[in-house]
């Protein structure tokens, strides 16, 4: 009888642990149940969101919206880059993937033009088939790939490359115009796998032992001139005389 009653004793009290265990205390939640965000404390949450830090953007070189001065009548397709010091990385023009026919120079011409804001002085280098790539770069010295160096006279040296294009088959192409005292030399340096290279020498700024500004250009005329496609590089002249 007695074994009866303990072992009734110990049923009931086996039940009532297992009932407290699958029911909530009233008030409270069960650690299973919370969330972070219902556990987390209103004031450690952020209450306003912070802006991450942009970069600077990269100053544009794309082709200007409007013709430069002495912009010649009946060209299209020009296109210009902002004036710059190409003294650390090149100014670049048009596309390095290459083309085919390559572009063939023809002549060169120079001209000066006191008139415009600001006075510049330009090499116009005259090609056949195609336009090229332009890219110029302030240098030490005119170098080729052969590794010797060309003298060219001037105190500055800008470099001319352009890409893809080829030279005449016969000596350098014709230099025609003057432009110094800003211009003081001209010379083509190198040539190789479709690369044409010309160096001009330039005066530097009056006064100072700074280069000048430079951009490049481009530009097709719709006449039946054997040359009809230009690349044309403007060095900035003496803005106090207002000529070069």
């Amino acid at each position: 009888m007695v074994g009866k009653r303990l072992l009734g004793y110990a049923t009931t009290a086996l039940l009532l642990i297992l009932l407290s265990g699958c029911t909530d205390v009233p008030g409270t939640t069960s650690s299973a149940s919370r969330s972070p965000s219902a556990s987390a404390s209103p004031s450690a949450l952020p209450t306003t969101a912070t802006a991450l830090p942009t970069a600077s953007p990269t100053p544009s070189r794309t082709p200007g919206p409007t013709p430069p001065a002495g912009m010649p009548s009946g060209a299209i397709n020009y296109s210009v880059t902002d004036w710059a010091i190409p003294s650390g990385d090149p100014l670049e023009l048009g596309s390095s993937l290459g083309q085919f026919p390559p572009a063939l120079l023809e002549s060169v011409d120079i001209g000066k033009h006191p008139e415009a804001k600001p006075p510049f002085e330009r090499v116009s280098f005259r090609f056949r088939e195609a336009t090229p790539t332009c890219r110029l770069q302030y240098v030490k010295d005119f170098r080729g790939t052969d590794d010797k160096v060309v003298p060219v006279k001037g105190e500055a040296h800008l470099s001319v490359v352009f890409f893809t294009a080829q030279g005449p088959a016969s000596g350098p192409a014709p230099v025609t115009g003057d432009g110094s005292p800003i211009l003081q030399g001209l010379a083509k340096y190198d040539e190789f796998e479709g690369y044409l290279n010309y160096g001009l020498g330039l005066q530097l700024a009056p006064q100072s032992d700074q280069v000048r500004l430079a951009r490049c250009g481009h530009l097709q005329y719709t006449d039946n001139r054997s040359a009809p496609y230009v690349v044309f590089v403007d060095v900035q002249a003496d803005q106090s005389t207002g000529s070069a």
